[in-house]
């Protein structure tokens, strides 16, 4: 309320001091010239016009008595407007394509992550399905242990370990791949 009242005041203490006929007349005058001009750095009708506004609102707000050449003034505030629009846009389209690209990338490392959780769900579940020395068998092999020390953990002959991994292995990324395309 207190924001339209200064507005308000504000447009009544410059309609007193002014030739309101005056302006007009320059207003229906240099419109169309103001929006031609601005047409051509904005393309968009409707954006042309409201700059065009903001232009004569500039002009209604200062004395525009001063002024010695106005349609010199409305081109020249024209191209400032329009310049400040650009500017603006393209700081506008630069966030929005910075906070899209911020959204795809935290978009995507969520959808990672559950992925990432779903198949770990999965290797869970194709190794419980092993037996136990089969599992055995893929845990040491994947924690870096030697065929010499897994033979010596399992008590097995060190010559047979390599293809009881390989056994293990071939079973249990059947068991994943059969577990996967359930899932999915």
């Amino acid at each position: 309320m207190e924001v339209q009242s200064v507005v308000h005041d504000r447009l009544y203490r410059n309609v007193e001091t002014k030739n309101i006929d005056e302006f007009q007349s320059i207003f229906k005058t240099y419109y169309p010239q103001v929006v031609r001009q601005l047409m051509r750095y904005c393309k968009e009708q409707s954006t042309a016009e409201d700059l065009a506004q903001t232009v004569f609102i500039q002009l209604f707000d200062i004395d525009w008595n001063d002024i010695e050449n106005i349609p010199a003034w409305l081109t020249k505030s024209a191209k400032f407007a329009a310049l400040n629009y650009i500017r603006n846009e393209k700081r506008y389209r630069e966030r929005e394509k910075k906070e899209m690209e911020r959204t795809k990338t935290v978009c995507e490392s969520s959808e990672e992550q559950v992925m990432h959780k779903e198949e770990q769900k999965l290797v869970q579940k194709a190794l419980d399905r092993l037996n136990e020395r089969e599992r055995k068998l893929l845990m040491l092999k994947y924690s870096g242990y030697q065929y010499k020390e897994i033979a010596e953990e399992l008590q097995l002959e060190q010559a047979s370990v390599g293809k009881m991994i390989a056994r293990s292995k071939r079973k249990f990324q059947k068991l994943f791949e059969t577990m996967r395309g359930e899932s999915e």
